[in-house]
């Protein structure tokens, strides 16, 4: 060859290798995200999970009980009494979160497709202990609900055996894990005496109506008009036998060790359309990828323990604990951030499941966690918070730990930085609220749910059993806030935890043979879990259906004492009569451990009437309904004692209240907008074992009507309080507040104070408002506007419609000048981000301090902008 072709050739190709190789730079290099993507919302968006009985466990039915996982992608029930399939279905259709919730289980499940669940102990290769034609057993420990919220729910069942193998009963059963768009079944055993040779075998047989079948690898896809499931073995499964619609797995021969746990696992993915496509890459946008994490405060130390459970695919960071409050009042300022780094080094999109894990757990009655953009802004991704410190009965959930899950969705070929924050008592100046889902199992009643909310990190402000297992109530535990009871001879100490005034009920309904109707198919969701403003869901209805049943309850950040609000609202799904029906219950039939020595009510006029509360333990009414005529109208159970008055430990006495902010309702079609209340004094639950005749103060409906028409509504916002009985009670840092209770003291006076003085006004000449709680103010190109009268202690302003969060400013303008809002202690912790499913858009809420010297009523305009007017 020409010596000057052979040199022009092999530049032409050293030039192509180059070109080839920049293509290939350019088609591979990573891509950097420092902010949650729209791809992570839009998961958000549309993923749901709810698990809940079928029917209320305190209700007779004939049919088997049952409980329901109910998700966006597909809805599985169980039989609780066979421990088998009553139906399997994908859900093809779109509902939006706010539709999934509130769907019954007549829309969920309009057909069954039935299959079963089986599971054995096998020793020397043959099965020795296999399922009993009894299963399961009704005790109210042998099913433990340990988490569920957002994004994962687990519940484990106890199981029974023919054979009756020596085994640990509690640590040994089917346990259901479930996702949005996967679950996992697994088989535990925990023998208590040695098995040689042994091995565990679980079987499922998949609905018959899944009866097309493909199969790649140790994928098997069962589909119906190519819908259906993606199915295979756990990593612990040594085979996996399939028998037309039946898998079974089963574990390598070992001996099996005596308190040593075993598990075996069948895993299913979702496919709502094109399974014959689609399902070879089924669990391909769940593999591991990096993932650093490195804490910056409160010290700065590398997160190593990071690890990848492929069975449920997710990431597990275990994090440090810290103590931020609890019990010390001099780390009540605290913060933990750490950074995160995930990387998707895939040339496939990737769906990122978190849990950040904390075990043993450090301020765990009451936290704040959040997902952030690499530059400190709270992202409005939402944590699942659940976690558990009950271990009085060792069982498979028992024990204390934190888990906190989310997903995120990230590009392929991309790495994502974010930041986790966590806060213990405080979210910047002043306490943080909270609401979380708190597993009992280890205590109790753990086959129920059981909610826990807190201002700060210093024990439960209320705790709620939406399904009444735990307490035969609702509103259970309820407790003063920033209070020690030395005055009383106890021992409770600042930043801890304080005593029991509760509890609550909420839609109390008894049908017209007086029999009790129960909440049944109860959802929960956490639509905020904080920091400034908590928001939680109840979706039921009544056990005989013909009652919807919808409630929600929020707690605020603040610095003075217990405020909880109640949005409740009733329809009748068919003409209803009733023996009893009260809407709302300060106070509770089985679980009340308030004792009011002087009832007042009145509303923005001050004082209508007052009378001493009847305690005679009838178990019925004392008194005839009381119409509470006027604006903003209230009642103050005061004068309370805890029991027979506080004595000791971390017993005390308060002052509780309600206030009722709003209330309208239809009886047979007709309007009547005026509320009635009636005392009721109770001898039974807690009462009778306590030997005392405490009353609650009920509100019911108008006099003579004791039925519902269809179609016939009701809506109330109540606010409840609960107030130290004595200024010397009280250590927080509200001046007003305490001033005020030097004032006014053991008196109906506290609650006016409150009554009116949270009465808020609120105008704008640009934006539109909603006065409603919580307050507000439709943002336009990202920008609100608005003036607040009124108001005591931090008041919430939720600015909603953004499209975007980031470096928000907020002014406020008093005595004649714009200043900053600036309430941080470690830069952007003092408001919450929360995205809306809904609108797609983002919510901003602060917590604004109307105080003023000489708890006057503040006059104060807030804007949300770069630049005031």
């Amino acid at each position: 060859m020409n010596k000057h072709l052979k040199n022009s050739f092999i530049t032409s190709r050293f030039s192509l290798i180059l070109l080839l190789i920049s293509i290939s730079n350019i088609c591979f290099s990573q891509s950097s995200l420092t902010a949650v993507n729209q791809e992570s919302y839009d998961n958000y968006t549309n993923s749901y999970n709810y698990t809940y009985w079928n029917n209320n466990w305190k209700t007779s039915i004939s049919e088997n009980r049952s409980f329901t996982n109910y998700t966006s992608s597909y809805s599985l029930n169980i039989d609780y009494k066979n421990l088998s399939i009553n139906s399997l279905l994908v859900n093809e259709h779109s509902l939006s979160k706010k539709q999934g919730f509130s769907q019954l289980n007549s829309s969920i499940f309009p057909t069954n497709y039935k299959g079963d669940i089986n599971y054995a102990i096998l020793q020397n290769g043959a099965i020795v202990y296999d399922k009993s034609d009894t299963p399961t057993n009704t005790g109210r420990k042998d099913s433990q609900l340990a988490e569920f919220g957002n994004w994962s729910n687990r519940r484990f069942v106890s199981t029974n055996f023919n054979g009756k193998p020596s085994i640990d009963t509690y640590y040994t059963g089917i346990d259901f894990t479930n996702w949005h768009n996967r679950f996992k079944i697994t088989f535990h055993v925990k023998p208590t005496v040695n098995i040689t040779n042994g091995q565990l075998q679980l079987s499922i047989d998949i609905p018959a109506e899944y009866n097309q079948y493909y199969k790649s690898g140790q994928l098997h896809a069962y589909a119906i008009n190519n819908k259906g499931f993606v199915v295979k073995g756990g990593v612990l499964a040594e085979s996996v036998a399939i028998n037309g619609n039946n898998i079974t797995v089963t574990t390598t021969q070992q001996d099996l060790l005596t308190n040593t746990a075993y598990e075996v696992s069948i895993v299913f993915c979702a496919i709502t359309e094109n399974i014959a496509t689609k399902y070879k890459e089924a669990f391909r946008d769940e593999q591991e990828i990096s993932i650093t994490a490195s804490q910056t405060l409160p010290s700065v130390k590398k997160i190593s323990n990071i690890s990848y459970n492929q069975d449920e695919g997710m990431h597990y960071i275990d994090i440090p604990k810290y103590t931020m409050g609890y019990g010390s009042c001099d780390t009540t300022d605290k913060l933990q951030s750490i950074n995160l780094t995930l990387e998707n080094s895939s040339s496939k999109e990737q769906s990122v499941k978190l849990c950040f894990r904390q075990i043993p757990p450090g301020n765990i009655v009451g936290f704040n966690s959040i997902i952030c953009n690499s530059n400190g802004d709270p992202s409005g991704l939402p944590l699942q918070v659940s976690k558990n410190w009950h271990d009085t009965t060792s069982q498979f959930y028992s024990g204390s730990w934190i888990k906190e899950y989310t997903e995120i969705i990230i590009p392929a070929n991309t790495t994502m930085n974010l930041v986790y924050k966590k806060t213990g008592a405080k979210w910047g100046e002043t306490y943080t609220a909270s609401s979380h889902q708190l597993s009992v199992v280890g205590a109790g009643f753990p086959r129920g749910a059981w909610l826990e909310a807190a201002l700060g990190s210093f024990g439960e402000s209320i705790t709620h059993s939406p399904d009444y297992e735990y307490g035969n109530t609702i509103g259970a535990d309820v407790r003063p806030f920033l209070v020690t009871n030395e005055a009383y001879g106890g021992n409770s100490e600042k930043c801890g935890w304080t005593g029991n005034v509760g509890g609550i009920d909420i839609l109390v309904y008894e049908d017209e043979t007086g029999s009790r109707n129960y909440h049944s198919q109860v959802k929960t969701d956490f639509k905020a879990y904080s920091p400034n403003l908590t928001e939680t869901s109840i979706s039921a209805i009544s056990e005989d259906k013909k009652l919807k049943f919808d409630y929600t309850f929020h707690i605020n950040r603040s610095d003075d004492f217990t405020r909880i609000y109640y949005k409740i609202n009733v329809e009748a799904l068919e003409n209803t009569a009733f023996n009893r029906f009260d809407i709302f219950q300060l106070g509770g039939d089985f679980y009340n451990y308030f004792n009011s020595q002087s009832v007042v009510y009145g509303n923005d006029s001050g004082m209508i009437g007052q009378f001493t509360p009847t305690n005679n333990g009838s178990n019925d009414y004392t008194t005839s309904e009381i119409a509470l005529n006027g604006d903003n109208p209230w009642l103050w159970a005061g004068d309370g004692l805890y029991k027979e008055g506080a004595k000791n430990k971390k017993e005390i006495d308060t002052n509780n209240g309600m206030i009722i902010r709003n209330y309208s309702a239809t009886f047979g079609g007709i309007e009547n907008n005026t509320p009635y209340v009636m005392e009721r004094s109770s001898s039974k639950g807690y009462s009778e074992k306590k030997d005392i005749n405490p009353t609650s103060y009920c509100l019911v409906t108008p006099p003579q009507v004791t039925s519902f028409t269809k179609g016939d509504k009701i809506a109330l916002l109540v606010e409840v309080v609960v107030f130290p009985k004595q200024v010397v009670d009280y250590y927080g840092p509200n001046e007003n507040f305490l001033n005020a209770l030097t004032t006014y003291g053991n008196s109906y006076e506290l609650l006016y104070r409150e009554s009116l003085g949270n009465k808020i006004r609120a105008t704008s000449s640009t934006n539109t408002i909603h006065t409603s709680y919580p307050l507000t103010v439709e943002t336009s190109n990202n920008t609100g506007l608005v003036t607040l009268t009124g108001g005591k202690g931090y008041v919430p302003i939720v600015f909603s419609g953004l499209s975007s969060v980031t470096n928000p400013v907020l002014w406020k303008y008093y005595r004649g000048e714009w200043k900053v809002v600036d309430q941080s202690v470690h830069g952007k912790d003092f408001w919450q981000t929360n995205y809306n499913p809904e609108t797609k858009l983002f919510n901003l809420v602060y917590n604004v301090n109307q105080d003023i010297k000489n708890d006057e009523t503040a006059l104060i305009k807030y804007y949300l902008g770069e630049t005031p007017p």
